[in-house]
């Protein structure tokens, strides 16, 4: 009686160690779910087009961006010229994600220190409270 008794407990003890292997799984499968989109999103940043603006002008400059719409812009810093500065600049609010607007910025050419471009940056002016 002792010995079928163990026997009708063993497939439970089975399926409730299945059980738990699944749940297991499930939970390994979370970080690979979170990870592969994060991946697509390094890979377009990595993907976006990169200009160096030494030798322009604004217009050129802005040309550029209403033609790319996205562009990371590099340019000599204008207050040490042996450091390279780099920033994504946009054409206007259409490339910026949610919870980001379009801010005026300026890139320096050979015309102007202050060429009139924009950036995305995170706003919380239209976050529901």
């Amino acid at each position: 009686m002792q010995a079928a008794v163990a026997d009708l407990q063993l497939p439970i003890i089975v399926g409730l160690y299945s059980l738990g292997r699944a749940k297991t799984l499930v939970g390994a499968m979370k970080p690979i779910a979170i990870a592969i989109p994060l991946l697509f999103l390094v890979v377009q940043a990595q993907a976006q087009e990169r200009r160096d603006i030494a030798g322009r002008s604004c217009a050129e400059v802005q040309a550029l961006l209403k033609q790319d719409g996205t562009t990371v812009i590099r340019y000599r810093s204008i207050f040490n010229l042996s450091l390279t500065r780099y920033d994504l600049y946009v054409s206007g609010q259409k490339q910026c994600g949610p919870g980001e607007v379009a801010s005026g910025a300026g890139v320096p050419t050979t015309d102007t220190d202050y060429c009139p471009v924009h950036k995305c940056i995170a706003s919380n002016l239209f976050v529901a409270r």
